[in-house]
Order: structure tokens, then C-alpha cells, then sequence
């Protein structure tokens, strides 16, 4: 796993450049206003990996104008599972696909 320790900036295709965090903020704070007013708020979508921090991410879609907020439990292969269990009484894979037929 990798721990992003400074804040980078993208700069032109491929590269990227350090930056303070006041500065990565303020141009995260300029780009969204202007994607907001362009695209409107349902335009931020924000993808998160647990519910440790649900709350706050909820909260930042909620003041920003989106209802645009997910986690990994929507695609996640162990939800897929137990809803295969509670729909079908299988697992996802307890499946056997018969492609021939």
C-alpha cells in the first residue's frame, strides 16, 4: 500500500508537482465550484472504501448539493454473495453456468 505523504498537483498529462495543502485545497475549492456551476452539484460523485468516515463524506456530499455518495458495499464480491444467498439460496459461487445449453 502506498501512503501519499505531500500533496501533488497534476501537471500537464502525465506529470505531477508538489504543493502545500493550502494550495491543493484552494485549487480543489476552485475546480469544484467551477464544475458545480457548470455541471451542477450532481456532478460530484464520492466513492469511499469504508464506513469508518461515512459520516463526513456523507455530510461533504450533503453541503456540496450531491446525492452522489457510495462505498465499496455496493459492488463489494461479499455483498454480491449474501444477496445470491438471500435471493437465491447460492452463493455467487454456488453457480454453475451451463454455456453450452
Amino acid at each position: 500500500m502506498i501512503r501519499l505523504q505531500q500533496s501533488l498537483i497534476r501537471e500537464g498529462r502525465l506529470g505531477w508537482r508538489k504543493a502545500s495543502r493550502p494550495k491543493a485545497y484552494a485549487i480543489l475549492q476552485i475546480n469544484s465550484q467551477k464544475n458545480k456551476q457548470k455541471y451542477g452539484p450532481e456532478s460530484l460523485v464520492v466513492s469511499y472504501g469504508g464506513r469508518l468516515r461515512q459520516g463526513m463524506y456523507k455530510t461533504f456530499c450533503h453541503a456540496f448539493g450531491s446525492p452522489n455518495h457510495t462505498n465499496y458495499d455496493s459492488t463489494c464480491g461479499q455483498t454480491t454473495h449474501h444477496v445470491g444467498i438471500f435471493r437465491n439460496c447460492v452463493g455467487r459461487k454456488g453457480l454453475i453456468y451451463d454455456i453450452d445449453n
